[in-house]
């Protein structure tokens, strides 16, 4: 009996003189993502990845999506579509891994796209490939976003053409997106206000 009540006696002094071990403390930002990945076995599950990192706002996972330099036999380039009316030849001359890097973090920027408010894209395949591991998608896509530049619409569509490979690690990623448009505003025009 004495040896119950000296733990429960040392148990409520160790609880009470713990210092604020189990307060609650403020959060700290994560140095890298908090999500996590989801290795594509194809490259059908690139496109999955991009919409899902995309709608949360994950730069670091959403990049994990498209070729880097030193990582891959193939280097990530975006073709723009040349008809666009902000095409410009400078900002897109070669557009690589490092411009979609910093796109897609100004892109995600609270001052652009505010915490709270819809980001998403959305692919449906202009038609099937002929495989599962065929190299080459032909997508229309669909971009919401309720941004905070009023001179932007909240919509962005086209057709892309997308070719994958393989990485070192065996990932599938994106080599080459060729945009296209198809009677709306494209990614060409999206990509060419956030960048400038």
């Amino acid at each position: 009996m004495k040896v119950i009540t000296k733990i429960l006696l040392l148990s409520i002094l160790l609880t009470i003189s713990s210092c604020g071990v189990f307060d609650t403390r403020e959060p700290e930002n994560p140095a890298g993502s908090s999500n996590i990945w989801n290795p594509p076995a194809n490259p059908r599950q690139v496109l999955d990845n991009i919409s899902t990192y995309f709608a949360l706002r994950d730069g670091v996972l959403y990049m994990k999506s498209f070729a880097q330099p030193g990582f891959a036999d193939s280097v990530y380039q975006f073709q723009p579509d040349y008809t666009s009316p902000s095409y410009d030849s400078t900002l897109f001359s070669v557009w690589g891994y490092d411009n979609e890097l910093q796109f897609i973090l100004s892109l995600f920027s609270p001052d652009f796209l505010p915490a709270d408010s819809l980001c998403s894209i959305v692919f449906n395949p202009e038609n099937e490939p002929p495989g599962e591991f065929y190299p080459q998608y032909r997508e229309n896509y669909l971009i919401e976003l309720h941004h905070t530049n009023p001179g932007l619409p909240s919509q962005f569509s086209g057709k892309a053409d997308i070719r994958f490979d393989r990485n070192l690690s065996g990932d599938w990623v994106i080599i080459e997106w060729k945009d296209e448009n198809s009677g709306g505003v494209t990614l060409t025009e999206l990509k060419s206000a956030v960048s400038n």
